[in-house]
């Protein structure tokens, strides 16, 4: 997981048990959550969901960063970019997903963001709560948050922290930006990606192959 997994055998097991485990508070907790919002209506919790969905795709435009990476026509770029922009917040919302803290996916700000919203967003719904048993709801979120943060400290102090971090893009991921920057532009089909990227197309390497063999005679 780019580098975070410790190569020891048995600090790589401990990490992939407190992502799990952390995972599933998360996903508790955003459920809950959203299962109380729920009982004052469900137009309630839609409208939550939808106005977090909406606020980042607000925050992707403003940042030049709502398109995905394949090169398609105006239309079917916007469509698929809003597809996908929408699965991944779902996704990490819902389960937190650590390689959706990638930059071409929610990103590190996001994700961060969602990570600590998730814990709060069920003591905000708790308020507007109407059933029974408030007082015991109470006491179990606040001991699911204090189990979330404990095991989340454990996952920092036991991961290769240099990693979390890089001060110099990779060649892979200066040439993944550069793929994005020119995804802006309305291209006629998927293969000009090739055409774009690279200074030759496909069907340019076997023919280069086939004329230094038949050099070769």
């Amino acid at each position: 997981m780019y580098g975070y997994l410790p190569e020891d055998n048995e600090l790589r097991g401990r990490c992939f048990l407190l992502m799990m485990l952390t995972s599933a508070l998360h996903n508790l907790s955003r459920s809950v959550g959203v299962a109380m919002l729920a009982t004052n209506g469900r137009m309630v919790a839609f409208y939550s969901a939808g106005g977090e969905v909406l606020a980042f795709f607000i925050f992707k435009g403003l940042r030049r960063d709502y398109y995905w990476f394949p090169k398609l026509t105006k239309g079917l770029s916007l469509s698929s970019s809003t597809i996908h922009l929408f699965s991944i917040k779902i996704i990490t919302d819902f389960s937190g997903c650590l390689h959706l803290r990638h930059p071409y996916e929610c990103g590190g700000l996001v994700f961060s963001v969602s990570m600590l919203w998730a814990q709060i967003f069920p003591f905000v719904a708790l308020q507007l709560f109407d059933g029974e048993n408030k007082s015991t709801i109470t006491l179990f979120l606040a001991a699911s948050f204090a189990l979330w943060l404990v095991l989340t400290i454990a996952f920092f102090c036991t991961i290769n922290t240099r990693y979390v971090t890089r001060a110099k893009p990779s060649e892979e991921q200066s040439l993944s930006r550069r793929i994005k920057k020119k995804n802006v532009e309305t291209v006629g089909s998927l293969t000009s990606l090739f055409v774009n990227v690279g200074t030759s197309t496909p069907s340019s390497a076997p023919r280069r192959l086939l004329s230094t063999h038949a050099s070769t005679f």
